[in-house]
């Protein structure tokens, strides 16, 4: 019998703090502010995206030395821009990258215009796989450049060239873009 009791005082429990959970965020100060800081996230990732590509080689030596204060950094965003778009653009997707801070922005858009959860979850859906094709694209075309499709791009480009060959790839990439016109835009 004790057992039932503590059960139902552990739903209670729960099932308060879910509807705690779900009251505070749908207060429209508590949107306010995440939207705001969704915005301003995008800026921000826009500056040091835009930064990395005019400072990449020089910042390359103090990824390393993150806390070390007397080592300075050419981002405009400093180390912290430096550290997030080499995360982003030289170990991750390249010039699609820059997806993300669109999809970041038009969440933080979404959020402060009270747009439906779907709305933006389909939204991070087509941009993530954006992100991909477009870095395997860019990989494909301009194997001499691998920081314009980052390590993920180049990698997926390389592996798949490996497999079906380089007219293969060419075929699949052109597939899958006809099939995203026909599919996203109806």
């Amino acid at each position: 019998m004790s057992k039932k009791t503590k059960t139902k005082k552990t739903k209670g429990k729960l099932s308060n703090f879910t509807n705690q959970f779900f009251i505070f965020f749908k207060n429209r100060q508590t949107q306010t502010v995440i939207g705001s800081f969704f915005v301003f996230l995008s800026f921000f990732l826009l500056i040091a995206f835009i930064s990395f590509f005019f400072s990449w080689q020089e910042d390359q030596s103090t990824l390393t030395e993150f806390s070390n204060r007397t080592l300075p950094t050419n981002n405009l965003l400093g180390k912290l821009g430096a550290r997030l778009s080499h995360f982003f653009i030289y170990n991750g997707f390249g010039l699609a990258s820059f997806v993300l801070v669109f999809l970041t922005f038009i969440t933080g858009a979404s959020i402060l215009l009270k747009a439906k959860f779907d709305s933006i979850l389909t939204s991070w859906n087509w941009g993530l796989f954006n992100m991909i094709w477009i870095a395997i694209a860019v990989g494909f075309v301009s194997e001499k450049h691998a920081l314009l499709s980052g390590v993920i791009g180049y990698e997926i480009n390389d592996y798949l060239q490996t497999f079906i060959g380089k007219p293969g790839l060419a075929i699949v990439l052109f597939f899958v873009f006809i099939t995203y016109l026909i599919v996203r835009f109806k």
